[in-house]
């Protein structure tokens, strides 16, 4: 009897993802996956956008007073932008724990959860339905953010200012369950829903904002760009 042959399959490769462009008063690490305020207040963009597919990623926030905004933005951003909230980005502020979007007449309150100075934020972009979601450290809530991005080529962003620090950039892969939701991702939908609808009346267009169920499905998904 011949013995049977068990072939192994390669494990997925989750694609590595550097900052790139930046503004003049930002400094990247040598490897590009920490960025620094040093002069002057301004934005940075990842080398890799997203058309496509659902994509993960988180950076550390190792110093500062959180007086910086995390999301995703098309690549024609002003990366000098005085703003903490800049054109063409759709960006969680931490400081003030306000969402805005470019598209949006004004900033809209996001979430119970507050982030400290150690924490892991990660960015949570699904292509395929035009999603942004956020997440806090490995244990933290899915928060659903924003809706409305299909058609899009969106990249990783940050601005940073007074004195902040991100290291550790990186692309995060992690399987969810059979309903696509975790179990914390699902208790928290209630709440982000709740608090996405009383605000959505009052900051323009409702499309904006991801009101309604966690539709997230996966944390990276794709082999390769796009």
């Amino acid at each position: 009897m011949s013995a049977s042959v068990v072939e192994e399959q390669p494990a997925a490769v989750v694609p590595a993802l550097n900052w790139g462009d930046h503004a003049p008063g930002l400094v990247l690490s040598e490897d590009k996956l920490d960025v620094k305020k040093e002069t002057v207040s301004g934005c940075v963009l990842a080398e890799q956008g997203f058309s496509r597919g659902i994509h993960c990623w988180e950076v550390t926030i190792k110093a500062g007073n959180l007086y910086c905004s995390i999301g995703a933005a098309t690549n024609d951003l002003a990366l000098n932008s005085p703003n903490i909230a800049p054109q063409r980005a759709w960006v969680w502020v931490l400081k003030s724990n306000h969402l805005y979007a470019s598209t949006m007449q004004q900033s809209t309150a996001f979430s119970a959860v507050r982030v400290k100075v150690g924490d892991r934020v990660r960015c949570i972009l699904d292509m395929d339905v035009g999603t942004l979601s956020f997440q806090v450290n490995d244990d933290g809530p899915v928060l659903p953010a924003f809706t409305g991005l299909q058609g899009k080529e969106m990249y990783p962003m940050g601005y940073l200012s007074s004195g902040t620090e991100w290291t550790g950039l990186r692309m995060v892969e992690k399987e969810a369950d059979a309903t696509g939701l975790e179990p914390s991702a699902t208790a928290a939908s209630g709440a982000a829903e709740s608090t996405l609808d009383a605000t959505a009346a009052s900051v323009g267009s409702s499309d904006d904002l991801l009101v309604g169920r966690v539709f997230f499905v996966g944390w990276w998904r794709g082999s390769g760009p796009g």
